[in-house]
């Protein structure tokens, strides 16, 4: 492909790159940063596992110092709605998002329903691990980067910064045609179609990329099951390459039987 302003046209192809991964960002986070999405794919951590699966739990368990059941009583519906309230915190732009406290009380009720069903006395050994689990968790989750990457790109998302990406995308795909003609059209519907690839395959595995095995993000169930919502986007930027590719075809095919037609003319002379 011979291009009449090489130098130029590279550079917007990768300005577009650029562009198309902040738009990629911005649309993900736009698309998932509701109470009802956000609550769903809480509801699926597993506080029990997680909190059996700490060294230190482990360690304390296995001294004999408490029964690792103890945390068996979790209730699980005020686990949920402590979450719920966290995710109001987090949406609301707060800095305390999960407060240890009512975390605590709610593993503390945990031990004193298992003393209570097995007439013992646990909560004198287990109130140390559950202090340090309480305070671990919220720290975690108060000071993690990606909650804090989540915060600002949500702030980002809810103001005019959002249609930024779109703006200039249209922009220097625009300038890609001007400069290139025909040919920009056809570098236009090779870069969306891989876009939309792209857009696919992260829509469907970076969620999953997140769940690797003894990280945090490993203990929440069926996770599979949810994506970043990015379908209308690769489908939108799939159909907008395959008309471009279209259009270049049938430009092409018209030049081709043109040359076709004066090449005979010719001969025929």
């Amino acid at each position: 492909m011979n291009l009449r302003k090489p130098f130029i046209t590279t550079i917007l192809i990768v300005l577009l790159v650029i562009d198309f991964i902040f738009l990629s960002f911005f649309v993900s986070i736009k698309n998932i940063s509701n109470k009802e999405y956000l609550s769903s794919v809480s509801k699926n951590f597993d506080i029990i596992s997680y909190i059996k699966d700490r060294k230190y739990i482990i360690k304390s368990t296995e001294n004999l110092e408490y029964p690792i059941d103890v945390y068996n009583y979790i209730n699980i519906y005020n686990f949920h709605q402590l979450v719920d309230e966290s995710i109001d915190n987090l949406l609301a732009g707060k800095k305390l998002i999960i407060d240890s406290t009512k975390l605590t009380n709610i593993l503390t009720k945990s031990v004193s329903l298992y003393d209570l069903n097995n007439k013992s006395d646990s909560f004198s050994f287990v109130k140390d691990d559950i202090f340090r689990f309480s305070v671990e968790v919220s720290y975690r989750i108060n000071n993690d980067g990606v909650v804090q990457i989540f915060k600002v790109a949500l702030f980002l998302v809810n103001s005019f910064i959002y249609y930024i990406p779109f703006i200039i995308a249209i922009i220097l795909s625009g300038l890609i045609i001007i400069y290139e003609k025909k040919e920009g059209i056809l570098i236009n519907g090779i870069i969306y179609i891989i876009y939309s690839f792209f857009l696919y395959y992260m829509n469907t595995h970076f969620i999953s990329w997140m769940l690797k095995s003894g990280s945090f993000y490993s203990y929440f169930r069926n996770m599979s099951d949810f994506t970043l919502r990015l379908d209308n986007l690769y489908i939108i930027c799939f159909i907008f390459s395959f008309v471009l590719l279209l259009i270049y075809s049938v430009l092409y095919l018209k030049r081709v039987i043109r040359n076709i037609r004066l090449s005979s003319y010719e001969n025929w002379r």
